[in-house]
């Protein structure tokens, strides 16, 4: 029996047993088979399930000729696979991969018997809607999740070091100066001398980030003194060291929001995996990835508040405190699986009470 025999008639014998309800959804530009499939059905590529799965979207989606091609906006029919038919666990086929042909024999195979189940079931697809847009949102935020918190964390990092005491010292030091030639301690030209002094080292520390930072101005354009007498002659001044003061501190708190979103992130993975060892893969992932996300975070706010950060340098650090959470995460992963003892971590802490 060749390799589209055996899933037609798998096929044959599940059919007429799903109740769940198919789902539609629109391919975007980037998208591949595989990746719809490991999203919708929860397989990878290398295991027994994605073959069938694979199957079941060539016979649903006969506009499809070649796996390997998609086309954006296409809309795809994507059948649930009954979990209690034998459809879920037969070994697939050696040959399977190899012929590309078999989701056109299998929709061959299959619609002289089974047209009107798959009437039923072709007719019972929703439209796409809201909820259909939001499964697919949250399969690429799962999917994506692990580059998104390494930028977003990395953005953090270095703009937060930017904007921190040290660099901003530079823009205080303006207002003492002012004060001293108020006080007659320094001379117009002394002042405006280390005024500019002052800036351009400030200008440096934070490079293309300045314009950003200052609403599309120099920061000499920017940090002038007031000529207005309703206003201290430092108002101005001391605008923008609160703003880049409250800059920092949301930074802070996003950097907060980013480590218990990772949290969250793990805790829901945690309790949409079936498999009890992939659970505790995510559990030790999350943990560590967590805690050195925490520990190299609060290392570079000591850092960035002692010592004045040029931007090439703060974005650096934030790089790679990022990518070090990051890579620790799977390499906790990596030992988990390589030990000789696998510790069911996720029953042993009670975290599968909380992720359910």
């Amino acid at each position: 029996m060749d390799s589209s025999e055996t899933i037609a008639r798998l096929l044959e014998s599940a059919l007429n047993d799903i109740t769940a309800t198919p789902m539609a959804y629109r391919v975007k530009s980037g998208d591949t088979l595989s990746q719809i499939i490991a999203a919708f059905y929860d397989t990878h590529y290398d295991q027994p399930q994605y073959a069938f799965a694979q199957a079941s979207v060539l016979y649903f989606n006969p506009q499809i000729s070649d796996p390997n091609h998609i086309a954006p906006g296409q809309v795809l029919r994507l059948m649930p696979l009954p979990h209690h038919s034998k459809l879920a666990s037969c070994t697939v086929p050696d040959d399977f991969h190899k012929d590309r042909r078999v989701g056109k024999a299998t929709r061959h195979r299959l619609e002289p018997q089974y047209s009107g189940a798959f009437d039923r079931l072709q007719h019972s697809i929703p439209a796409l809607g809201p909820e259909e847009e939001a499964f697919w949102a949250l399969a690429w935020l799962q999917e994506n999740y692990d580059i998104l918190s390494t930028s977003a964390g990395s953005g953090i990092n270095a703009f937060g070091g930017l904007v921190g005491q040290s660099n901003n010292a530079f823009i205080a030091e303006v207002k003492m100066l002012y004060n001293q030639k108020q006080q007659g301690i320094l001379t117009s030209s002394q002042y405006q001398r280390a005024r500019q002094k002052a800036l351009a080292k400030y200008a440096a520390k934070i490079g293309p980030f300045e314009k950003i930072l200052f609403k599309g101005k120099t920061a000499t354009e920017a940090i002038r003194i007031s000529r207005t007498k309703a206003l201290p002659a430092t108002a101005k001044i001391d605008s923008h060291l609160g703003r880049l003061t409250t800059i920092a501190n949301n930074l802070k708190y996003g950097g907060h929001i980013l480590t218990a979103a990772g949290l969250g992130m793990g805790c829901y993975n945690i309790a949409q995996t079936p498999s009890w060892h992939e659970k505790n893969e995510i559990f030790v992932e999350t943990l560590l990835s967590t805690a050195v996300g925490v520990g190299t975070g609060i290392a570079l706010t000591v850092y960035f508040i002692a010592t004045p950060t040029g931007w090439v340098t703060a974005l650096a650090l934030g790089i790679g405190a990022a990518v070090a959470s990051l890579a620790a995460g799977k390499s906790a992963k990596y030992v988990y699986n390589m030990s000789n003892e696998r510790i069911d971590l996720v029953t042993g802490s009670g975290i599968y009470k909380l992720c359910q």
